[in-house]
């Protein structure tokens, strides 16, 4: 098995050479707090992973660098002495505290004399790396109150504390201000723009590098949140009234890139879906290997999240396939369903000329002589012919509109509506929805706990991600599939996005298999679908649950609208992609609204009414609670 892909490359050296100085300098990651968190979680898996020497020097450079946590209060217009007082009493009552570090508004305060050198040496490095010079201290030996500013410098035995607080503009009147380190701490690390920085996933899996403390607020958390579901069906009963829909939290923190870390509620989490399978139900291969088992014991105590969290197997995640062997991983292939074959319609158009097709254009048509129009017949080839008529005109413009850089809205307008948009118009009662809409899937997953109460009022609900396009039918809105958008292919998009397109397309295949009862024969035949596009580049991915508890995410290859004429084959290749969709979310579609029953069948039911077993059913088990 692969050590987890958190741990640093400088860490391969001989344990005898760590240190921090030389990791800064190794560590390419351009920010420094990026460099810090990459350290202490290198050091953190070492820890729990390695044995021996190198178990040793991880646990020594922790030390050597770990901050103590604590917090300060400053109290408005208290005048000079309550001010020195405090930092007295703070001082004294953590003499066994190592060296700690704040900044507040602009200056900073430090304890020295303490025992976590690290620390220290990596502010410096920091500071010599900018080229800037420190700022100017200030001295509390004449002190000077304004408006509750508190300007200067005082010693506090043998330590020193050196700083500038700067008054906000609102007054407190005497109300004291509680200020977490923690969390000023990691603010003083980052970049001018990202220190106002109010996101609170950022801030949440930050402080779980610093301090363990948060862990008592997360069982407190998690066993509040036992108190309000105790079975899966009741984690999947997430209906609310209709008079909340509009009291939504609106959260772009949460579309950002996936959390670095998992807080200790979200691993019991994780643990208690694992806890709540059927062995019956779960998926065990030729080899004798139950598939479930393997994903968790390599994630159990896993500290960075993965698709592997909720119960997703990624084709093309090297780590998932590292915990099988070659003959287990094709059995995991094998099992997920071929796309539709294209019709020959979207194979033909072979021109390299501009000439060329225009003449084709001119000379055929997608109808059969005296042959009558029909939708349902006809659409699909009337599609391909207007796309290729529009990208004619493209070919033509002497501005050479597809071979420059352009927004996101300029490809959804000029590029993707036509080729995705009205592509999918012939299904009947959906739409694309499109710009930055809500997924109601992962709404739905985020508010499954919420209730209400005659003792407690129900939190606000939460809104889902915000997509770039969602495919969504008219009635009950329902979804069958979702859209991510970028401007220009690049590779941390194409993961940030790409995994946000994942973990909603899987809460979009929970909610599907509600809608179908969780009869598992249905449940097998479902499949989502998600689609990437980035400029001109798209990728289209499936995903199902062909067995057991968990689902195959699938993607096809990255094909690209050409800026040219003469790579129209490629055109060609991206309408081949966007028919195949269109005809998975069809089946799907059929798949949700199929009558299970004919009359005679119902009429034997009633019948024989508590007599007859019911269909078996398979509970899919809900995304990672992270986002």
């Amino acid at each position: 098995m692969s050590k987890p892909q958190q741990i640093h490359e400088y860490f391969k050296t001989p344990s005898s050479k760590w240190n921090i100085t030389e990791f800064l300098e190794v560590c390419d990651l351009e920010l420094f707090d990026r460099k810090i968190e990459s350290y202490i979680t290198s050091l953190k898996a070492i820890v729990k992973m390695e044995e021996g020497k190198k178990r040793k020097k991880a646990q020594l450079l922790l030390d050597n660098y770990k901050k103590a946590s604590t917090s300060f209060f400053f109290v408005g217009n208290a005048g000079i002495g309550g001010v020195v007082r405090f930092f007295e009493n703070a001082y004294h009552s953590r003499l066994r505290a190592e060296p700690q570090s704040q900044r507040w508004g602009t200056g900073s305060f430090e304890f020295a004399g303490g025992k976590r050198p690290d620390f220290t040496v990596a502010r410096k490095w920091k500071e010599r790396k900018n080229h800037t010079a420190s700022e100017p201290s200030v001295h509390f030996h004449q002190p000077t109150i304004m408006d509750s500013t508190v300007v200067g410098s005082v010693g506090i035995n043998e330590g020193t504390f050196s700083t500038k607080f700067m008054a906000k503009e609102k007054k407190h009147d005497n109300k004291t201000i509680k200020l977490d380190l923690n969390d000023e701490i990691n603010n003083f690390f980052q970049s001018p723009p990202e220190q106002e920085s109010t996101n609170p996933i950022k801030k949440r899996w930050r402080s779980e590098i610093v301090s363990n403390e948060a862990d008592n607020k997360d069982k407190a958390k998690f066993e509040e949140q036992e108190s309000t579901s105790t079975s899966e069906e009741e984690d999947l009963d997430y209906s609310t009234s209709e008079d909340e829909d509009s009291d939504y939290i609106p959260s772009g923190a949460e579309d950002q890139s996936p959390p670095s870390l998992l807080l200790s509620s979200q691993l019991k989490e994780f643990q208690k879906s694992y806890a709540k399978m059927n062995v019956a139900q779960k998926w065990f291969l030729s080899s004798g290997k139950c598939v479930e088992d393997t994903i968790y014991e390599h994630c159990k105590q896993l500290p960075v999240e993965t698709y592997l969290h909720s119960w997703i197997i990624d084709l093309d995640d090297q780590e998932a396939e590292m915990l099988f062997n070659v003959e287990e991983w094709n059995e995991i292939r094998h099992t997920v369903r071929e796309p539709p074959e294209v019709d020959r319609t979207f194979a033909e158009s072979m021109v390299k000329t501009t000439n060329e097709l225009r003449q084709v254009l001119k000379t055929t048509s997608f109808l059969n002589e005296n042959e009558p129009y029909n939708r349902e017949k006809h659409y699909d080839a009337e599609w391909a012919e207007l796309v290729m008529r529009k990208f004619l005109t493209d070919y033509e413009d002497p501005n050479e509109l597809l071979q420059k850089q352009h927004l996101e809205s300029w490809y959804d307008i000029n590029v993707w509506s036509l080729v995705v948009d009205h592509g999918l118009r012939n299904v009947i009662g959906m739409e694309t929805v499109r710009k930055e809409s809500s997924s109601e899937a992962v709404s739905k997953r985020k508010n499954r706990k919420r209730i209400r109460t005659r003792r407690k009022e129900a939190g606000r609900k939460k809104m889902g991600y915000r997509m770039d396009g969602i495919f969504r039918m008219y009635v009950d809105n329902v979804e069958y599939g979702a859209v991510e958008v970028g401007k220009k292919f690049e590779e941390t998009k194409l993961l940030a996005d790409g995994y946000k397109l994942g973990k909603a397309m899987h809460d979009i295949l929970i909610c599907l298999s509600k809608k179908v009862h969780f009869e598992e024969t249905r449940v097998r035949k479902l499949r989502v679908v998600g689609m990437l596009h980035l400029g001109l580049k798209l990728q289209v991915s499936y995903l199902s649950s062909p067995k057991g508890y968990v689902s195959i995410l699938k993607r096809e290859k990255l094909f690209e609208i050409p800026a040219t004429i003469e790579k129209i084959r490629d055109l060609i290749r991206v309408l081949a992609n966007v028919w195949m969709l269109k005809r998975i979310v069809l089946g799907c579609i059929e798949t949700v609204n199929m009558k299970t029953q004919n009359d005679d069948e119902f009429l034997q039911e009633l019948i024989t009414i508590g007599t007859e077993t019911p269909p078996p059913t398979v509970i899919l088990p809900w995304s990672c609670d992270t986002k």
